[in-house]
């Protein structure tokens, strides 16, 4: 009995073997992680226990069974949310994460703290545990805890008489085969005092990295909170081919949105000629512009990365092509398939075919005006970001051009 799809045993034995002089015939078996992965390589029959007994409300276990159980676990549905049960999202606006120094992030462990001070004082029989993705985060969460234990007394019953799950803090190493009530998880990587974002998350930047995640995140009952000073627009899925990452991707827009899905960037080439002077022409006017993004029969030809954002596109373009020819009738491919795009958070801009070849220059305007209005109101719903142009320019985004074609 196992699960494949979490940590595998610790390598410290085999470092203490490699140490040792032992005869090569007695470690037949070394490279192989577990008994597990052993009886799976002898060909023994393998079947999967699709029913999950521990998260009481499904959006704890969601992120895992989409990403790693293919959805085939049964997860009994709960009637309630918001706040009472399931997965809820915090921001820290202003964390930072010391990458030179002590490599934690103070703010969201100060956030984090109070959160489990509040939990001791108004549900005290719930059990809590905090996760985090790093040691360096585990111990700064500590530090903020002993302070706020001094300055109170009264909680000691609660951290000292925890019961058959009493309170801990655990880094994302450690955390497997525990389970509580409520599940408090601190991410810690952000930027850092000079605003750069570094896609390297620790452990889960590394090979095996999704795994700890899987462990990390299913282990609430009730509740769990996510503490982040980043959203997954932060996470740029091109500097990084980590699963790790873009599993986390996916868990932090699940938690922030209740969606899910992250589009497949470049899962086929362009549908035609047409898309590609499309995306050369805005290419020229300074747009990074991505080909057939999606997934699951929702494919946008074309997709603009926001240039403030680079894990987000501001603006989808269609293109009446090979998906737009697909579509079963008209009010599929004209109505129904905007409709749940821009359900989904898409902003879409269609060029007919027909209008780019009798005027390509007054489409490629057009397109452009389009990708400009998205980023005004992109950066509306996002607050304030710091302007390096001045205050009349978009930030990070190209301005208004008269486009002159040679």
């Amino acid at each position: 009995v196992g699960d494949k799809k979490q940590l595998p045993p610790t390598r410290f034995f085999q470092s203490v073997i490699d140490d040792q002089d032992v005869p090569e015939d007695e470690l037949l078996v070394s490279d192989v992680e577990s008994i597990l992965a052993l009886a799976g390589s002898a060909g023994v029959k393998s079947k999967m226990l699709h029913w999950h007994y521990r998260s009481r409300h499904e959006s704890l276990i969601a992120v895992s069974n989409r990403s790693f159980y293919n959805d085939e676990l049964f997860i009994v549905p709960s009637p309630e949310g918001g706040g009472h049960l399931g997965l809820n999202f915090h921001l820290v606006t202003d964390g930072v994460y010391d990458r030179g120094g002590t490599r934690a992030n103070r703010r969201e462990a100060e956030e984090v703290a109070d959160a489990v001070i509040r939990h001791a004082q108004t549900t005290p029989h719930l059990s809590l545990g905090v996760g985090t993705f790093s040691m360096a985060q585990r111990d700064a969460i500590l530090d903020e805890l002993e302070l706020r234990r001094r300055a109170d007394s009264s909680l000691e019953v609660f951290f000292s008489e925890g019961g058959i799950e009493p309170f801990f803090v655990k880094n994302i190493e450690t955390i497997q085969g525990d389970e509580r009530d409520v599940i408090l998880i601190s991410v810690g990587y952000a930027r850092d005092s000079s605003g750069y974002m570094a896609m390297s998350f620790g452990p889960l930047s590394q090979d095996g990295g999704e795994r700890r995640l899987n462990v990390l995140i299913s282990r609430a009952k009730l509740k769990m909170d996510i503490f982040t000073s980043i959203t997954a627009d932060d996470i740029d899925l091109a500097r990084t081919n980590a699963f790790g990452t873009r599993v986390l991707k996916r868990f932090l827009r699940y938690a922030q949105s209740g969606y899910m899905d992250i589009p497949e960037v470049g899962v086929r080439g362009p549908d035609s000629e047409f898309e590609e002077e499309v995306a050369r022409g805005l290419a020229n006017l300074g747009h990074q512009v991505v080909h057939q993004v999606g997934s699951s029969g929702f494919i946008i030809d074309l997709a603009v990365v926001d240039a403030s954002k680079p894990g987000r596109y501001v603006l989808g373009i269609e293109c009446d092509g090979a998906t737009y020819h697909s579509s079963r009738s008209a009010r599929d491919r004209d109505s129904l398939r905007q409709a749940v795009l821009e359900d989904r958070g898409w902003t879409i801009h269609r060029i007919w075919s027909t209008d780019w070849f009798k005027d390509p220059d007054g489409e490629l305007r057009k397109a452009h005006d389009a990708i400009f209005k998205a980023q005004e109101r992109a950066s509306e719903l996002s607050g304030p970001t710091e302007n390096p142009r001045g205050p009349d320019e978009p930030a990070g985004f190209p301005r208004p051009l008269e486009i002159t074609r040679i």
